[in-house]
């Protein structure tokens, strides 16, 4: 009969109108029975799973008519029951997938068939429902009253049983009214009658019932009490539903106590008992509140984990309710990550949700969210308009936990607004809803934000006042978390008034409750504000204790994150707690223990990298990555294909003399934007699954002793190590067992002396003419302190100077200021180049080089280590008082960070006995130069043809493969450092492009791998974060398995890279190690005058540019018959012509290279002896 039930509802489906309808029913006479309804039902939730939700709706609303007409009295009594129970079944569903308004009309069939039947029992169990039904609508006076009446026909039939579930729903209803003595009340008589009957399951649920109510009350061990009876009771009975509930509240209950390890085991056997007895809708609640533990517990990735899991079943379930719960849960977290957008964009679908099902408690909840978040982004009004809507409607449902809460919220945007009264006032009125309702933890919420509010203004004993009464109230309820909250308040308002030792006591109080196991984020802010006080009483050995709390506290919750960004996020914000540290130890003269903490500062999201890279050796490539590896390289593919179908024929006479390709209109263009974006989704995606993040692993940082390792076999080595704090820069010189300490006077100042002097100018000089922003729009941004990008012009008028912005709106400056700062940014904008000597010499004076110097006796090899923009400069080119270079007195290495330097040196020797070179050489066959440096290295080493990649055989993929075969490369061709994302900072091959992101992929595993010459452009170029990461190509090899890099800081000259790396190849095949060779290689391309050059390398280089003009020439003409054979209005035309014009530029690249710039360098007494062409590379790794 089943098929034939289908068949009927198909043909339903086809109906255009209610007449059809009658007509087909009328047809089927013999199918319209009671077993027909439930099959609608379920067609119905299929169509609406589907999207369908109009014909979803028919087939309901026809369950309903049909029930009713076999419900009737016209119907025997056997039909008459069978349809009874039947809809009270479908009722029960409805409920459960919030059709709470089809459930009241199925429930009210039920009622009139059991009214008119005079069964009492069902009238009992169909006025229970109806309630059940209007209290998830949040109408708690009907439900009451349905409640009431299912009591009263209980009693009157003395069916106890019903009496304990009519008085125990009766409790939840004044529960959800927050008339929590009246729900005790019932309570406690729903469980006095279980007891008596001896209704085990009855009692247990009474028991629960309580607890819930005292945990609204605040009275958690009150809580715990209660729900620890059920759960005996529940155990002994063997009701696996009851266990898994009580668990569950328990795990809630310890959340609220602040034992939050304690509430993730509680939830943890509540979820598996859920699992096995396949409650998906409990597996939803579960999974939620696993979520807010981990939330609790500062591991945010865990959280959203648990929240995603919870919204997926919810989903599949058909939950309405549980998703908007799942993703306010999410709005929540991305919240507290600072992800505002993501947060809102998460509050706005739980809303959109909350409204559609008429779930009003969720709708306040969803809107006072979003007021938070608006009120994060400082959008105050829209936060005002939220929590005045999350008001009202709480105030309309009588939801007295959610005008608490919205009240406060509102109290809170006033007090930013500086409008204290009047947040004083939205304080006092949560307070005091709070008291009437007995909800104790809202109090202790209120009377701190009162205090808080009195502090602002002034009124530091009223604030006191209102922060002892909490932390009173906190410490009766046992409230962990608001009582290490009201003793913090307290101390900040003490330190406020100058009573240093009683606000340091409130905060010892405070750290005692917030461990950094329970409560790590209140800990570490506590611990924070503590060290700050000790600091600024110069109590430095006090402030290192807290602060270095601080410190391991936010360590751990940084292992705890699952991503790169959520790691340094976390180490931004103690970035300054860092510093403070470091110089707490200075000024109590413990320089090597400043030195520490100085290195475990800087550069983790590379730590984190290498050894994700030595993780990754030790073992094989999980499938799963593997797979997305695959979907990284298509999409690098598809860039590469769109880029180099699209290059641009323009400026390049602007790059003729570089190893860089500047970034073209298409790389901003909106296929290449999407396509960058998933490229680094699926990284991120590889990143999440890595072992160290997956796992929390951690990367010690070095203790002292390890440092000292690194150079404990050579005395004539010191580890020089730059940091900046706000008034200071440090340089720590580590010599064998002993760290001297040179103070330069200059700090921050310094380093935005260097952003704006350095690399500001280099960013913009580096550019081709046609995308730089023009110097006007710079000096208006700079005046007006915004960002160039949303300047369109600026307009100079007679008497007024008008700054117009892209959004229309338009601002003046002054132009005497204008003009002087325009003035000022010529020189160091447009000749960057030439500046250079200068504004090097101001840096060794800002550094106090020669002072430094004085410290290094009988010292012959320096590794620095950089601190934020000193990493961009070159050292080697710093001179010194003597007419000397700070390069000719040192070896140099520069390393990102000791703990980089001590991952090279952990690296096991080369296993290969005869180690092979192997070269890279033009891809892009547009470097004149090249080809000479490549083929004297290529001479020099012997290289194998098979191991000489040149021009179009110098694929992505032959890269690769090249990489694995040599232990050394040369690779001489094109690179760019990206600047607005370093992770797309490339390599640039014959038919693709090597990223930093590759390098950094599990994908590329070098372990024979010793040195890699990167002669290209900025490969060692990166943009400075307070994190202190070097992300360039330089450490992408390094962490890719390279012992030893030789890389460059800025677009090196063609022509003087070739000659530099010509010598610096001679020094390494005499038995030089890499500083040594850097050094010498210095030196030699230096001193070089014309007349050497013009004997030893010019003959030379004008035969091979010779034979690179007649190829070139060659494929000129070439391009010009293709072109010209082709009809100007053909498809292809305009590719044939762009090809044409390439090859007429290379043509004229190569005869400007071999008649003007080579003859000027013969010309020249000392062609290379300007910093630009001698000083670009650095050593970093081993020597």
């Amino acid at each position: 009969m089943e098929e034939e039930f289908i068949d009927l509802i198909k043909q339903l489906l086809t109906c255009n109108n209610w007449e059809e309808v009658n007509q087909v029913l009328n047809s089927n006479q013999q199918l319209i029975v009671p077993k027909l309804l439930p099959l609608l039902t379920e067609a119905a939730e299929d169509l609406a799973g589907n999207g369908d939700f109009e014909r979803g709706n028919f087939l309901l609303h026809l369950t309903l008519r049909l029930g009713e007409f076999l419900g009737s009295s016209q119907m025997s009594s056997t039909t008459r029951k069978e349809t009874a129970y039947i809809l009270l079944q479908i009722g029960i569903r409805w409920h459960q997938i919030n059709l709470f308004s089809f459930a009241i009309k199925a429930w009210q069939q039920v009622l009139v068939i059991y009214s008119q039947t005079k069964d009492r029992q069902g009238q009992v169990i169909s006025f229970g429902n109806l309630g059940l039904a209007y209290n998830s609508l949040e109408q708690y006076e009907q439900a009451i009253y349905f409640f009431q009446q299912s009591l009263q026909i209980a009693r009157q039939i003395r069916n106890s049983q019903g009496q304990v579930y009519s008085l125990g729903c009766l409790g939840n209803a004044y529960h959800s009214l927050g008339e929590y003595e009246q729900a005790v009340k019932f309570h406690q008589q729903s469980l006095e009658i279980a007891r008596q009957i001896k209704h085990r399951q009855g009692e247990a649920r009474s028991l629960h019932n309580l607890g819930n109510v005292y945990h609204s009350l605040g009275q958690y061990e009150q809580t715990v009490e209660f729900l620890q009876q059920s759960l005996v009771i529940t155990q002994e009975i063997k009701d696996p539903q009851g266990q898994a509930n009580s668990l569950n509240d328990l795990g809630v209950a310890y959340r609220f106590l602040g034992k939050y390890e304690q509430a993730v085991e509680f939830l943890q056997q509540s979820l598996v008992i859920k699992q096995k007895i396949r409650d998906s809708r409990g597996q939803v609640n579960s999974l939620g509140h696993l979520g807010m533990a981990y939330y609790f517990l500062g591991q945010h990735e865990g959280a959203i984990e648990f929240f995603q899991q919870s919204l997926q079943i919810a989903r599949q379930i058909r939950n309405s309710q549980g998703q908007a719960n799942s993703l306010g849960s999410l709005g929540l977290v991305y919240h507290s990550l600072g992800e505002y957008e993501q947060s809102i964009d998460f509050y706005q679908q739980s809303l959109q949700i909350a409204r559609r099902i008429k779930y009003r408690k969720g709708e306040a909840s969803f809107l006072d969210s979003l007021g938070i978040a608006y009120y994060s982004i400082g959008q105050y009004q829209q936060a005002i308009d939220f929590h005045q809507q999350s008001l009202d409607i709480a105030r309309q449902i009588k939801y007295h936990q959610g005008e608490v809460s919205s009240l406060g919220n509102l109290g809170s945007v006033y007090r930013s607004l500086k409008q204290y009264q009047k947040a004083i006032d939205f304080h006092q009125q949560s307070l005091e809803i709070a008291r009437e309702i007995k909800d104790s933890q809202g109090e202790v919420s209120s009377l701190g934000n009162l205090g808080s509010a009195y502090h602002f203004l002034g009124e530091y004993q009223r604030a006191i006042d209102f922060h002892q009464q909490s932390l009173e109230i906190a410490r009766q309820i046992k409230y962990r978390k608001g009582e290490a909250r009201s003793l913090a308040n307290l101390a900040i308002t003490y330190r406020s008034l100058g009573e240093y030792k009683q606000a340091i006591t409130n905060f010892q109080d405070s750290l005692k409750i917030a461990s950094s196991k329970i409560m790590p984020t209140e800990y570490a802010r506590t611990a924070i504000d503590l060290g700050n006080l000790h600091f600024t009483q110069e109590n430095w050995e006090n402030a290192v204790l807290a602060y270095t709390k601080a410190i391991e506290t936010t360590e751990m919750l940084r292992t705890r994150g699952k991503t790169d960004d959520r790691r340094q996020e976390v180490i931004k914000n103690v970035i300054g707690v860092y510093a403070k540290t470091i110089e707490c130890f200075v000024n109590t003269g413990q320089c090597s223990e400043a030195l520490t903490y100085a290195e475990q500062s800087r550069n983790r999201q590379l730590v984190d990298l290498m050894y994700s890279k030595d993780v990754y050796y030790r073992g094989e490539t999980p499938p799963e990555v593997a797979k997305l590896l695959q979907q990284y390289e298509e999409i690098q593919q598809q860039l590469d294909n769109v880029r180099f179908n699209n290059e641009p024929l323009n400026n390049h006479q602007e790059v003729s003399k570089y190893r860089q390709m500047g970034l073209s209109y298409q790389e901003n263009n909106d296929i290449v934007t999407s396509l960058e974006a998933q490229k680094q989704e699926i990284y991120s995606q590889i990143r999440k699954l890595d072992r160290v993040l997956a796992e929390g692993l951690a990367v010690k940082p070095l203790k002292f002793a390890q440092l000292q390792n690194l150079v404990r076999d050579s005395p004539t080595t010191a580890i020089v190590s730059f940091y900046s704090i706000y008034e200071d820069t440090y340089t720590f010189i580590l010599v064998g067992n002993s760290v001297d300490l040179h103070r330069c006077g200059q700090g921050y100042e310094m380093q935005v002396w260097l952003r704006k002097n350095w690399f500001q100018p280099y960013t913009w000089y580096s550019l081709p003419e046609s995308d730089r922003p023009p110097l006007s729009k710079i000096a208006a941004a700079k005046l007006l302190k915004c960002d160039v990008s949303i300047i369109e012009d600026v307009e100079i008028e007679i008497d007024a100077t008008v700054v117009l912005f892209k959004d229309g709106t338009s601002k003046s400056v002054e132009e005497s200021e204008f003009d002087k700062l325009c003035e000022q940014l010529m020189p160091t904008y447009l000749f960057w180049n030439e500046q250079m000597p200068s504004k090097l010499k101001e840096i060794s004076q800002r550094l106090q080089l020669d002072k430094l110097v004085e410290k290094l006796t009988g010292i012959q090899e320096l590794i620095i280590i950089p601190h934020l923009y000193l990493h961009q400069i070159p050292f080697a080119a710093l001179p010194l008082a003597d007419n000397q270079y700070l390069g000719d007195k040192f070896l140099i290495r520069t390393q990102s960070s000791c703990q980089t330097l001590d991952f090279c040196t952990q690296r096991p020797p080369i296993s290969t006995q005869t180690p092979a070179y192997g070269i890279v050489e033009d891809t892009q066959e547009d470097l004149p130069c090249s080809s000479f440096e490549a083929q004297k290295v290529a001479q020099i080493y012997n290289v194998a043809t098979d191991k000489y990649l040149q021009g179009t055989t110098a694929t992505v993929s032959t890269y690769k493969q090249l990489l694995q075969q040599v232990q050394g490369l040369l690779s001489s061709h094109h690179a760019k450092s990206r600047f607005d994302n370093s992770l797309e900072s490339e390599l640039i091959l014959a038919d693709g492009r090597i990223t930093l992101s590759d390098l950094l992929s599990p994908a590329f595993r070098f372990p024979d791998l010793d040195e890699v010459f990167l002669s290209a452009c900025e490969t060692n170029l990166g943009t400075t974060e307070i994190t202190d990461d070097t992300m360039t190509l330089n450490t992408g090899f390094l962490c890719a398995g390279a012992r030893g890099v030789i890389s460059s800081l800025w677009a090196v000259d063609d022509l003087a890279t070739s000659l530099f790396s010509l010598f610096y190849h001679q020094k390494r095949k005499a038995g030089l190690n890499r500083p040594q060779a850097l050094q010498k290689a210095q030196q030699d391309l230096r001193h070089l005058t014309g007349k050497e050059f013009e004997r030893e390398y010019y003959g030379e280089l004008e035969g091979l540019l010779n034979e690179k003009l007649q190829l070139a020439s060659q494929k000129k003409a070439a391009a010009k018959q293709e072109r010209d054979g082709c009809a100007e209005d053909a498809p292809e035309y305009e590719q044939l012509q762009a090809e044409y014009e390439k090859r007429e530029w290379l043509e004229e690249r190569i005869l400007k290279t071999r008649d003007i710039r080579l003859k000027a360098v013969c010309e020249q007494e000392h062609p290379f002896e300007h910093p630009e062409y001698w000083s670009g590379f650095i050593c970093a790794g081993l020597r």
